[in-house]
């Protein structure tokens, strides 16, 4: 079955994206027994068993447009907002394509041209398996621009996270500051500018006679 896999010590994983866009060498997974609430781990088992998400490249496609609960959000964006979406190398990730096989998710990217090296040939049922992820390749594009807005909103999220916690080092890179530092100095250079003119009001008057 697509999206299952197992780590090294044989938990279970639901894999999110085989490739994190741009760090291929690290896949997106969800730990089954770290997700909560346990309603979203049942609602989960389903979902990835579900037709419509063993048609999907990515289990991210689905859950993309998969609205969570009573809420307004998608259960990608409920999973990435309570941090249950994990970075994990590739070569820690053994996909559960079928039965008890495991097969290493550097062997199907592989196989799929998604890594710079080829491997050995692998097995006919991996070969089956390999060639159903390829067949959900062409996905209808709004729901791809919708898991590539995710994605970006992943990474918005990550950025606003890091750059906030720099200005809170360091106050005085934040351009809000430097903006405030300019715009108060500015102030001051015009206020003592016409204290002086008050003080001197013949200064700009010109020479009579």
């Amino acid at each position: 079955m697509k999206h299952i896999a197992k780590d090294a010590n044989n938990n279970l994983l639901y894999v999110v994206y085989m490739q994190i866009p741009d760090t291929t060498d690290y896949a997106l997974v969800i730990d089954y027994e770290s997700i909560q609430p346990q309603g979203l781990k049942t609602e989960l088992a389903n979902i990835v068993g579900s037709h419509e998400s063993q048609t999907s490249r990515d289990l991210a496609d689905y859950l993309s447009r998969k609205q969570y609960a009573d809420t307004t959000e998608s259960i990608l964006n409920f999973l990435h907002k309570t941090k249950q979406l994990k970075k994990v190398p590739i070569d820690a990730v053994r996909m559960n394509p079928m039965g008890h096989l495991l097969v290493p998710l550097r062997e199907i990217l592989a196989e799929m041209g998604r890594l710079g090296s080829s491997i050995a040939a692998p097995s006919e049922s991996f070969n089956r398996f390999t060639h159903n992820l390829q067949a959900t390749s062409n996905e209808d594009r709004s729901t791809i621009a919708r898991s590539l807005l995710i994605e970006a909103q992943m990474y918005y999220d990550t950025a606003e996270a890091k750059r906030a916690e720099a200005y809170a080092i360091a106050p005085e890179l934040n351009p809000e500051v430097q903006k405030a530092a300019i715009a108060e100095a500015a102030a001051n250079i015009a206020a003592a500018s016409e204290k002086s003119e008050t003080d001197n009001p013949e200064t700009d008057k010109p020479n009579e006679g």
